[in-house]
């Protein structure tokens, strides 16, 4: 058995499938993190080929049905173990035409999606010196890239940050512009005028509230506790 392994990176999954889906042999995919030497398979380091990614890429949106590239794409962003064998066995089934949008894949598929529609909603920008807009965020999911777009079409002349605290990684904005890059926990001081605003909204929060129709199993089920710390009308 042929045990490829590449380098955690999105390029080295795309590369290793690739390659993996091109043979005929029997094959297990792992990241280098996931990899340990095993008594039956040879393994072979795969380098992460952005040319090559980038052909496959094309691959699975114009060789299978529309939806495969974001299903493989969103496996990848759950960062569940064993991602490059789930993937793999979900892409041949495809190419021998059996079932494959009840796979395990297709369940982490709807996992991001959920959070990434949730998330949208519960993101809260603060203003922060010097000057930029800054806010915190803890998904489930490695999905702050997906999350990337959205706000950059409406933060058009403004600096911004998405900190994804449990990854330490953050989109950079500026207007339209964004890339992700690693980034610390760090306590970034506030604008002058945040918490005034930040009091306001959340006195504006409670006046709305009707306290006989609380519902707090149903509150739980529609923002889950894990949300709470980073919206401001929970603060």
């Amino acid at each position: 058995m042929q045990e490829l392994v590449y380098n955690g990176s999105f390029p080295g999954l795309l590369t290793a499938l690739g390659k993996a889906l091109a043979g005929e042999e029997e094959v297990r995919i792992w990241s280098k993190e996931e990899y340990r030497p095993s008594l039956f398979g040879t393994a072979k380091k795969v380098k992460a080929d952005l040319e090559f990614a980038l052909a496959f890429k094309k691959k699975l949106v114009f060789d299978f049905p529309e939806p495969v590239y974001r299903h493989v794409l969103y496996a990848y962003l759950a960062e569940e173990k064993g991602t490059g064998n789930l993937v793999f066995d979900f892409l041949q089934k495809l190419k021998r035409k059996e079932p494959a949008f009840t796979h395990r894949v297709a369940e982490l598929h709807q996992g991001v999606t959920r959070e990434k529609v949730r998330m949208l909603g519960f993101v809260r920008f603060k203003k922060v010196d010097p000057g930029y807009f800054y806010a915190p965020v803890r998904p489930k999911y490695n999905i702050i890239g997906l999350l990337a777009p959205h706000f950059a079409s409406r933060q058009e002349k403004q600096e911004w940050v998405i900190h994804d605290l449990g990854r330490e990684m953050a989109v950079l904005g500026r207007g339209k512009v964004w890339e992700i890059h690693p980034l610390p926990q760090i306590r970034f001081p506030e604008d002058f005028e945040e918490e005034g605003i930040q009091k306001l909204w959340r006195e504006h929060f409670k006046v709305l509230a009707v306290p006989e129709r609380i519902n707090r199993k149903r509150q739980n089920s529609l923002v889950p506790r894990r949300y709470w710390p980073h919206l401001t009308e929970k603060g």
